[in-house]
């Protein structure tokens, strides 16, 4: 499958959004290959241009921090996250990922699915423009814990 139909197929699996309540984490959570803390090392330039007809991303530079689910053995990940318009993660104004959260140092917890390339490359994307990257707070990392365990 080329890289478009994963991108599209990756779209079609996100769980219908409800608010960020621990129930529809659960379900992020069931549908995330991997979920990390990690802080932000660099952020990539933005088009300029919101996600519409064309699916429009900026990349983010993370250092990996903790893996709460699924395997990874790099230390360093680039995560593409879609700009939508309107979306807790991107700017108010202007088309590109919000500059308080994505600042250079903060620490997000990540929600991510692996897409693979026809080449072979692994690339990665945040599983939810509303609730797949959110600032590491200890209550909510508690919260994932405690969802994982049930499994």
């Amino acid at each position: 499958m080329n890289i478009l139909g994963q991108i599209l197929l990756f779209l079609l699996q996100i769980p219908s959004h409800n608010g960020c309540d621990e129930k529809y984490l659960q379900k992020l959570l069931d549908s995330s290959d991997l979920v990390v803390i990690a802080e932000v090392a660099k952020v990539e330039k933005a088009t300029g241009a919101w996600s519409g007809y064309v699916l429009i991303s900026q990349e983010v530079q993370y250092e990996v921090k903790e893996v709460l689910k699924g395997k990874n053995g790099d230390a360093v990940l680039r995560v593409s996250h879609l700009i939508v318009k309107n979306s807790p993660s991107t700017d108010g104004e202007k088309a590109q990922l919000s500059p308080k959260i994505f600042a250079e140092g903060n620490q997000l917890i990540l929600f991510i699915s692996r897409i693979h390339s026809a080449k072979g490359a692994t690339s990665y994307m945040v599983r939810d423009t509303y609730c797949g990257v959110e600032l590491t707070r200890a209550d909510r990392v508690k919260l994932i814990r405690q969802l994982l365990s049930k499994k």
